[in-house]
């Protein structure tokens, strides 16, 4: 905070006796500003310098500095405007900063005319404490209004706005309206609307007032040589007060006199505002800048026409996007499967968050158990690389192509490699996928008859993995990989993955984990599972689906702290 400390000379008026105390109250003084000043707090002697305080906003302040005034005998008053007087009186001052976008105030303190002269330095230490206290407080006030301010327009511009068609009619009669008014503000015959084209290569009459119809009609104009249009264009007013100007300025309608202002965006050029008059004529100042504002209202129409016209279709979508999600959460198992001697629980993580509480989240990624015709269960995970609707098409692609193995599926690495196959010929092998494909041996009374096989131990798991899948044996005494990162479906060149057996042990879970995600985001996905291992372990002993519920919440934890996206699936498998 700047303090600028003088001294009153006219006789019986002095404020600081001594030279050293002003000096201990400001080094400074002497140092005249010649540049303007800011707005200031400021003690000073009002009776030659007095100042008016403000609006009403600043009754708050009348108060404060009349209470300032009762109290020490010197006036304290505000004003909200730049320092435009250099008063060589000035006792104190400092400027009453209210924050970054708004504009500095002043207030000043002096003697009050009718009050003893008799002071003391003391006295005028205390006024000046005083001072710079409320300096301060009123500083927080006015930031407090103004951040105030800002967040009631922010919340007025993030409330639901109903976006509903309107006739086009209706946006042309709104557009002849607002030419209308422009024209006769300003004592004009016509106007007209043109926008440019999607190359900016030519201007299209877009709107008129005062001109025929017929005008609409007639092709686009080529904004190359059309010298008026491009000077407005460039931010200017182009002002044609005579017909003899017209043919320089390619003026689009011949006319006694014209006004050619830009229409525009805050960053996009959108077009050009054509004001035509019969008769030749100059325009002033406040009439230009009125037809620069009925440009603004124009502009902010046609955005509004635009945004209306989004907010509709991503209404749409959004619609399109629920049912889509919906629908995959649907189609996801509900219930586990009934085995005696396994727990299975999964769940989907995807990178995007639902809009609304309850809302279903689409993703591209899955979990699947179903039974095969041996009355083995078969376990099924995958995820896309690619998100989004894309990512969703592929990942129920995936799914498709393992569950309609179901009559005969006897080998894991067999089922990957015709998910492959049938992947590969729906696409143009630019999208991978990561699948997981796993058998529990069926319960010796389920055994489908006809078919003799040698059976599986009750306790192993057989399974095949591709692509960026997470296998992870999870103990009480910590845990173990079982597969490495492979070629993702679709993509690999020399496609083979070979089956995997594994038995788990009193107390042991099996995690599996598909990461739909690429590159980077896969060696943060890494990461989320060996934090994920570290959280399983304390957690053991419990459930499948407690762990299940723990490990997705993990997962999505760290990723959200990674900055990554990109949908993932995972299964825990448990032996009772």
């Amino acid at each position: 905070m700047s303090l600028r400390i003088g001294q009153d000379i006219r006789p019986g008026r002095n404020h600081v006796t001594e030279s050293t105390s002003v000096q201990q109250l400001a080094p400074n003084v002497g140092n005249r500003v010649t540049k303007p000043t800011p707005d200031y707090l400021r003690l000073a002697d009002l009776a030659v310098d007095s100042l008016p305080l403000g609006s009403d906003d600043h009754a708050l302040l009348i108060r404060t500095c009349e209470a300032f005034e009762q109290a020490t005998g010197w006036r304290l008053q505000y004003e909200p405007g730049p320092d435009k007087v250099q008063n060589p009186n000035l006792v104190w001052s400092a400027p009453v900063d209210p924050g970054v976008g708004a504009s500095l105030g002043l207030i000043r303190t002096g003697f009050v005319p009718s009050a003893p002269t008799d002071r003391s330095g003391v006295k005028l230490l205390g006024a000046v404490a005083l001072a710079e206290a409320i300096t301060q407080l009123w500083a927080e006030i006015v930031a407090l209004r103004l951040a105030v301010r800002s967040r009631e327009a922010e919340l007025a511009a993030d409330m639901p706005v109903v976006a509903r068609r309107e006739d086009a009619g209706r946006t042309a009669a709104r557009f002849e309206a607002i030419l209308k008014s422009g024209a006769e503000a300003v004592s004009c015959q016509a106007a007209a609307l043109y926008l440019l084209d999607a190359a900016t290569t030519t201007l299209k009459l877009r709107a008129v007032w005062g001109l025929p119809q017929r005008k609409l009609l007639e092709p686009a104009r080529e904004l190359a040589g059309a010298m008026g249009d491009l000077e407005a264009l460039l931010g200017h007013a182009v002002v044609l007060s005579d017909p003899a100007m017209n043919r320089y300025w390619h003026a689009p309608e011949p006319s006694g006199a014209s006004v050619c202002v830009p229409v525009s965006s805050p960053t996009t050029p959108l077009g050009t505002l054509w004001i035509f008059s019969d008769s030749p004529r100059d325009f002033s100042d406040p009439q230009t800048n009125l037809i620069e504002v009925v440009a603004g209202r124009l502009a902010a129409e046609l955005e509004r026409e635009v945004l209306l016209d989004d907010a509709r279709q991503n209404q749409t979508q959004r619609r399109e996007i629920l049912i889509a999600a919906e629908r995959q959460t649907e189609s996801l198992p509900r219930t586990a499967p009934l085995l005696e001697r396994w727990q299975v629980a999964g769940r989907v993580i995807a990178s995007s968050q639902p809009q609304l509480d309850g809302d279903s989240q689409l993703a591209a990624a899955f979990f699947d158990w179903f039974h095969t015709v041996d009355g083995v269960t078969a376990l099924t995970l995958g995820a896309a690389a690619e998100a989004g609707f894309g990512g969703a098409v592929v990942a129920a692609q995936l799914r498709s192509a393992l569950r309609a193995q179901a009559d005969h599926l006897t080998d894991v690495d067999g089922a990957l490699f015709t998910a492959h196959e049938v992947l590969a010929s729906l696409s143009a092998g630019s999208q991978g996928a990561s699948a997981f494909c796993g058998l529990l041996p069926a319960s010796p009374d389920h055994s489908a008859a006809g078919h003799l096989r040698l059976a599986a131990p009750a306790d192993e798991i057989r399974f095949a993995a591709a692509g960026h899948i997470h296998a992870l044996v999870v103990s009480s005494g910590g845990c173990r990989p079982l597969v490495h990162p492979t070629d993702r479906l679709v993509i690999s060149l020399s496609p083979g993955w070979s089956e995997i057996r594994t038995r788990l042990g009193p107390g042991e879970s099996l995690l599996v984990y598909a990461a739909g995600s690429l590159d980077d985001r896969w060696r943060a996905a890494g990461t989320a599972v060996r934090l994920l291992a570290e959280r399983l372990v304390s957690a053991l002993p419990c459930d499948a689906e407690r762990l299940a519920d723990l490990a997705a919440q993990v997962i999505a934890d760290a990723a959200s702290a990674a900055g990554t996206s990109g949908d993932g699936a995972l299964l825990v498998i448990r032996p009772i």
